[in-house]
C-alpha cells in the first residue's frame, strides 16, 4: 500500500510541475526562441559523424524534452528542427547546411542519445578526406562548431590525415595573408618613391597648368676701378690747346689789366 501511495505521490508531483511550466507559459505569453544547436564532427575516409548538442552553447546544458523533430539528410545538405522547452523558454532549434562534398542518404542514418543530443552518420560516396564539413562556412558560426577530437580513438590513422591536413590549410591562409601584406608594402613603397621629400616634407609636384618663369640674369657689379682719361691727339701744324685752367686765368688777367686806371701826370 506504501508502495502505490509513493508512486502516486511522485506522478502527482510531476504533473503538477508541468502544469506549473504549461500555466507559465500561457501566463507570461513568452515568444518562441529560434536556437542554432551546438555541433561537433569528426570523419574517416568512408564516414562523416555528428553530435548535435540541443544548446546554445557547448557549456550549456541540452535539452532533455525534444519534440516534434524534423530531420532530412540529402546529398548535398543537413536539415534539422526539434521543439523543446527549458527553463519555461519554449525553443525552436534549427540547423540547416550544405555539405562540402556529396554524400550517400539511403546508406546514411540518424538517432538520439542520452542528455540532449544527437547523433548522425553519413556515408561518402568516394573514400577521401574532408578539409570542411561545410561548403559555406558562413551558414554555422565558427561559435557553433568544433572538430570531434574524441573520435581520434575509432579512427586514428584517419584524424592524423585529417589533422595534417588542417595544418597544411592554415600554413596556405597565413602564406596568403602574408603575401597580400608584402604586395601592400610593395606598393607603399613605389607609391612614397613617387613623391619627393625635402626637409622631411613631402613637395606636391607642380601643377601641369603653371608655367615657369625664366629667370634674368644677375646684373653684374659695379666696377671699382677708375675710368681712363681720353688723351686729345694733336696733329701736326695744329696748335696745341691749353688746359681749361690756365686758358680761364689768362683770360681774367687781361680783362684786370684793361680795367686799372691809369694815373695823370
Amino acid at each position: 500500500m506504501e508502495d502505490v501511495v509513493d508512486t502516486v505521490r511522485f506522478v502527482s508531483t510531476q504533473m503538477k510541475k508541468e502544469l506549473d511550466g504549461l500555466l507559465s507559459l500561457v501566463t507570461h505569453k513568452r515568444e518562441i526562441k529560434i536556437v542554432q544547436p551546438v555541433l561537433h564532427w569528426a570523419q574517416s575516409e568512408a564516414f562523416i559523424v555528428l553530435q548535435v548538442k540541443f544548446a546554445h552553447r557547448f557549456d550549456s546544458p541540452g535539452c532533455l524534452d525534444v519534440k516534434h523533430e524534423n530531420i532530412k539528410i540529402k546529398p548535398w545538405s543537413i536539415f534539422l528542427s526539434a521543439y523543446c522547452v527549458q527553463a519555461h523558454q519554449p525553443m525552436l532549434f534549427k540547423l540547416n547546411f550544405t555539405l562540402y562534398r556529396e554524400i550517400l542518404p539511403e546508406v546514411s542514418y540518424w538517432k538520439f542519445e542520452s542528455v540532449g543530443r544527437l547523433f548522425m552518420n553519413l556515408t561518402k560516396i568516394l573514400p577521401d578526406i574532408w578539409p570542411n564539413i561545410l561548403q559555406n562556412p558562413e551558414e554555422v558560426p565558427k561559435s557553433q562548431i568544433q572538430v570531434w577530437w574524441d573520435m581520434k580513438k575509432y579512427y586514428p590513422n584517419d584524424m592524423d590525415k585529417f589533422s595534417q591536413l588542417l595544418e597544411e590549410e592554415e600554413e596556405k591562409r597565413a602564406e596568403e595573408k602574408r603575401s597580400k601584406r608584402r604586395e601592400r608594402k610593395k606598393r607603399r613603397q613605389e607609391r612614397d618613391q613617387d613623391i619627393p621629400v625635402e626637409n622631411g616634407k613631402i613637395e606636391e609636384p607642380p601643377s601641369p597648368t603653371s608655367e615657369s618663369t625664366p629667370s634674368e640674369p644677375p646684373s653684374p657689379p659695379p666696377s671699382e676701378t677708375q675710368p681712363t682719361p681720353i688723351e686729345t691727339q694733336t696733329h701736326p701744324g695744329e696748335a696745341q690747346s691749353p688746359p681749361a685752367d690756365e686758358e680761364s686765368s689768362s683770360v681774367e688777367a687781361q680783362q684786370t689789366t684793361q680795367e686799372e686806371p691809369r694815373t695823370e701826370l
